[in-house]
Parts: structure tokens; C-alpha cells; sequence
């Protein structure tokens, strides 16, 4: 399945308002069961059939969930942004601030996209242990204290 298997539980898991202990019944460790929603490992299948049972979810109404859900754009974004800044991925952010350069670039008009592409320089410089420009700095704080009025970006 893949290594949205533990995403997609994490989300199912929230949504039913369960800790990781209610899922594990300290069957198997939280630190597990943290990695594998976290995409990091993976389970064995008697394992995840004891979350599928301890969350009430068959086996096959998990698979439906699964075929039919995606992850939005912004969402893997801000996910792999944030996993590659921890490990000091810096191609990773790269990846993500030339994507967002293009897409800016191409569609001047969609300020989310400009956004998107400040937050990938700052991410770059913090990671890398530079500093990001007053500039950069600037236009996220004015789009944090206003909302989504991101102004002139």
C-alpha cells in the first residue's frame, strides 16, 4: 500500500478521537505506531489488523478510504517541507522552492503560490543556517497578523 498506509490511519485514527495507547491496547509500542503514521515503517499485518480492530474500521473499509483519498497539494507541501527541514534535506527544499518559483512566476495573480514560495526561501535559508531577507521575513509577518491578506507579494 505504500507509505501513506500510516498517514491515511493517522487521519481515520483523529477522526474516531483515539489516542495511540487505544489503538495499540499496549500490544506493540507508541513509538511504533507513531512512525508508522508518520510514513517512517511499517507494520505487520497482524499489527494492523489490531489497529483496524481496535479503531472498529474493516479491513475494507479502510482499502475504500485509502483508493479514494489524496493528499492535497498544500498538505504535502507543508508536510514534506517540514520533514525535510528537520532532517537538513536541503534538495528536498529546493525541490519545493523552484516548484513554487514556476508556478508563481506562471500565475502572478495566485498570491498563495508567491506565499508558498517565500515560505520554501526561508525554510532554504534557516535550513542551510543562513538568514532569510527583512523582505521575506516582512511579507510573512504581514500575511500572519492579517490573515490571507498576503498584500503586495
Amino acid at each position: 500500500m505504500g507509505n501513506k498506509t500510516g498517514k491515511i490511519f493517522s487521519i481515520l485514527r483523529e477522526a474516531k478521537h483515539l489516542t495511540l495507547r487505544e489503538v495499540t491496547a499496549n500490544e506493540f509500542s507508541l513509538a511504533q505506531e507513531s512512525k508508522f503514521e508518520r510514513g517512517e515503517t511499517s507494520l505487520t499485518i497482524d499489527k494492523f489488523l489490531l489497529l483496524l480492530q481496535n479503531t472498529q474500521l474493516s479491513l475494507d473499509e479502510f482499502q475504500d478510504f485509502y483508493d479514494n483519498y489524496s493528499l492535497s497539494e498544500d498538505y504535502t507541501f507543508h508536510d514534506e517541507l517540514r520533514e525535510a527541514h528537520r532532517i537538513k534535506d536541503l534538495n528536498q527544499i529546493k525541490k519545493w522552492l523552484h516548484y513554487w518559483k514556476e508556478k508563481s512566476e506562471k500565475n502572478s495573480d495566485k498570491k498563495y503560490f508567491k506565499l508558498n514560495y517565500i515560505v520554501s526561501k526561508v525554510s532554504l535559508a534557516s535550513t542551510a543556517g543562513g538568514n532569510p531577507t527583512k523582505d521575506d521575513i516582512d511579507v510573512l509577518m504581514s500575511y500572519l497578523e492579517f490573515g490571507n491578506t498576503v498584500g503586495e507579494v
